[in-house]
């Protein structure tokens, strides 16, 4: 024999899972705001990039991992694909079973991507892509370099369900010679 006081419980948690399911089927979220939000957390992880320690194999390369539903990437994708100005050769965008790249070869596109996404003007989403450095550097700037032969890449990995962003950044010391050659 059920317990009256067990029953009514069982009861008011089917209940409240009922709502939950309906809440979750009924409300719809804005692809805007979750970009917005996502692209000002890439540009920030990039700025932070820019200032850390070289390392000793690859000194001025840098990837960035960021947890992403394959559902939101594919939607990025597909905007992509359907603006005319991010096709071949300045955007590329290559997919297999493993995932799906995207790369960019001239900065000025990138930039424009990022300022669409997040919804900053270009000048601001290019002040995350440079920074002057302090302490023992102090004084030297670095940028990140997106050219053909050095491409940003967002890679997406399909099985983890992470988004790496892989680009090549430069330093100039004081007197604006270029330390990464």
């Amino acid at each position: 024999m059920v317990c009256p006081c067990c029953f009514l419980w069982q009861l008011a948690e089917n209940q409240e899972s009922y709502e939950i399911r309906t809440l979750l089927a009924t409300t719809t979220v804005s692809a805007k705001g979750v970009f917005q939000r996502e692209g000002k957390l890439w540009l920030e992880a990039i700025h932070r990039r820019l200032g850390a320690r070289k390392r000793m194999i690859n000194p001025y390369f840098a990837e960035i991992s960021r947890d992403l539903p394959r559902e939101l990437f594919d939607f990025l994708v597909r905007i992509l694909k359907s603006v005319p100005q991010f096709k071949e050769p300045r955007c590329f965008c290559a997919s297999n079973k493993k995932g799906t790249v995207l790369t960019f070869t001239i900065k000025a596109l990138f930039r424009q991507f990022m300022s669409i996404l997040t919804g900053f003007s270009e000048d601001r989403v290019d002040g995350f892509l440079k920074r002057t450095l302090k302490g023992a550097r102090s004084g030297n700037k670095v940028k990140v370099i997106v050219s053909e032969e050095q491409d940003l890449a967002l890679v997406y990995k399909n099985r983890k369900g992470q988004l790496k962003i892989s680009f090549h950044y430069g330093e100039w010391n004081n007197y604006g010679y270029p330390q990464h050659t």
